[in-house]
């Protein structure tokens, strides 16, 4: 389980649950640090500089999609949203996703997708929320 909040354009808080650790990552400024084991380490600015990039270099991911469908309107969950349906392809990975937008917003609550890698299959979802009031700062 993964959890990130982000502030663009510079700074992202992660968090990783994996099955015998968690990890965490800070990005502020170009500064990271990461958390693996209950102690904060600085990371060099190059590392900062990948995920400054990533953030930022989303857009560029577009290029990628292919077969992009409207869905119309769909329940999910108990709700409705306006859905799209989506292939992506990068070197190596395939995978197809299914978008759900707040109508209300017009922008994304949820994705759900399925990828394949090296013969390996993920099933991946996300919730995105939007809050103002997130704050990111480096770690004490």
């Amino acid at each position: 389980t993964m959890s990130a909040e982000v502030a663009p354009p510079n700074a992202m808080h992660s968090t990783a649950a994996l099955p015998t650790m968690s990890q965490e990552m800070i990005v502020v400024d170009g500064k990271a640090w990461m958390n693996a084991g209950g102690n904060w380490t600085a990371l060099p600015d190059s590392v900062a500089a990948q995920v400054t990039a990533g953030l930022n270099g989303a857009a560029g991911m577009l290029e990628q999609i292919a077969s992009p469908e409207c869905l119309g309107t769909q329940n999910f969950e108990g709700k409705d949203y306006l859905a799209f349906k989506y292939t992506f392809a990068a070197t190596g990975v395939d995978s197809t996703s299914t978008i759900y937008v707040d109508p209300a917003t017009n922008l994304p609550a949820i994705t759900v997708g399925t990828s394949n890698a090296a013969g390996k299959g993920t099933d991946t979802r996300a919730s995105y929320r939007y809050d103002p009031a997130i704050k990111i700062t480096p770690p004490m």
